[in-house]
């Protein structure tokens, strides 16, 4: 009669039909419309178990080459170190696991995982977790109108190119892009956030260091300064912590040698956490004769 789902109930109906004894099997058989050995295992599974379904086939497929354990230390390789390829997954399970598998086989494990193939994303090994904490830690002291965000951004005939395209089969997607840079421009700008672009410069070429202190001296800091001192006036005295030495709170890391005075007011003297520390000599003269 083929392969087919015969359903639990039907075969329990079969079986009180064959009990009461008012009709024969080939009776039974017509009704229920399956064959005369199904009608003898379920009979069969139901005088053994009590039960007429099938006991699930537990551990009868065909066993895996990778065990648990070998797939978590595939994945802990994976987070490890991201860049592996599969043929050194491979060699560290035949030396470490004594797995002796093919590439296929790590793939599977991995895409059962849910660990997939991804672009790379650069992180700076530079960066230094404990000193961004601290940063945030000590910047959060201050509303968000007293920061100034100052960013550059360069552009040349370069420009960004896709990198996948669409193409028949056999022939190759090409697209022409400049590969000189030709004539290139930086543009520096700082925002606030009540006031929007407080200040921008566009220079030919690179934007170097001695243009870089021009533009903050002369573009932002003297405009600005008024700006920050009153804004900075607005804090209020139990907002500072001043239980934190001052050492702690320069932008220059402990090496600032202009501390506020005693003539200086503790907010105006925050001022130097805010703006970077190869100008706070101009920006010290600038909050002296504000203030005087």
């Amino acid at each position: 009669m083929g392969n087919r789902r015969i359903s639990d109930d039907l075969k329990m109906a079969a079986l009180r039909m064959e009990q009461r004894g008012r009709d024969t099997t080939p009776e039974i058989l017509d009704i229920v419309r399956f064959s005369k050995s199904t009608l003898n295992r379920t009979r069969r599974r139901f005088q053994l178990t009590g039960s007429v379904t099938r006991t699930p086939a537990v551990g009868r497929a065909r066993p895996r080459l990778l065990a648990h354990a070998d797939v978590a230390y595939l994945i802990r390789l994976s987070r490890h170190n991201p860049t592996l390829f599969l043929d050194e997954y491979l060699l560290r399970l035949r030396r470490y696991r004594h797995c002796p598998i093919s590439l296929v086989t790590i793939h599977r494990a991995f895409k059962r995982a849910g660990v997939s193939l991804k672009q790379i994303q650069k992180m700076a090994s530079e960066r230094d977790a404990i000193g961004r904490a601290a940063f945030i830690a000590r910047i959060a002291q201050y509303p968000a109108s007293c920061l100034l965000p100052t960013d550059e951004v360069s552009k040349d005939d370069r420009t960004y190119a896709r990198r996948h395209g669409r193409a028949r089969l056999g022939i190759r997607a090409e697209r022409h892009y400049p590969f000189v840079r030709k004539r290139c421009l930086s543009m520096v700008a700082t925002l606030a956030l009540d006031h929007g672009v407080l200040a921008s410069r566009v220079v030919e070429g690179s934007l170097t260091h001695e243009l870089f202190y021009e533009y903050l001296r002369d573009d932002v800091v003297r405009p600005v300064v008024p700006l920050m001192l009153f804004k900075i006036q607005q804090i209020p005295a139990a907002s500072i912590d001043d239980t934190i030495p001052w050492s702690t709170q320069c932008c220059s890391f402990g090496q600032c040698s202009h501390p506020p005075g005693p003539r200086y007011r503790r907010p105006s003297g925050r001022l130097w956490c805010i703006f970077p520390s190869f100008y706070s000599h101009y920006l010290a003269d600038v909050c002296r004769r504000l203030q005087d």
